[in-house]
């Protein structure tokens, strides 16, 4: 067997798409598709079809489509991080219970890392 999903799990995926559709006739999601086309490799297409109430001529054409246009894989591209430079910058965070802290001023980009940082750090991590 290959990594594919489960039939089980890709049928529960189109249930629930179709259920929450906000359309009746919308095109199905590519996550759907690909999951859809993965099958292939454990179970015959009339067994997929089948299963995930599709049509033949449906799942061929995904097949032709994705066989064609391969998702472009880029990796994460990380940049140097420029001189310290000091600009004016004006932040304003408004917290879900209503609070609003607002950060004016000229911030070099080793405070502005730094303020970043805090942010995103755990509670309790400072």
């Amino acid at each position: 067997m290959s990594d594919s999903p489960s039939l089980d799990s890709v049928a529960q995926a189109f249930k629930a798409w179709r259920d929450n559709q906000p359309s009746g006739r919308s095109k199905t999601p590519i996550e759907l598709r690909q999951q859809a086309i993965a099958l292939l490799a454990d179970h015959s297409i009339s067994q997929v079809i089948k299963r995930l109430g599709l049509s033949h001529s449906a799942l061929k054409r995904w097949q032709q489509t994705t066989d064609t246009v391969q998702p472009i894989k880029t990796p994460f591209i990380t940049l140097p991080m420029p001189e310290s430079v000091s600009a004016p910058l004006c932040i304003t965070l408004c917290l879900p219970n209503d609070t609003h802290m607002v950060i004016e001023g000229d911030l070099s980009s080793d405070q502005l890392m730094g303020l970043v940082q805090a942010i995103q750090s755990p509670k309790g991590a400072a």
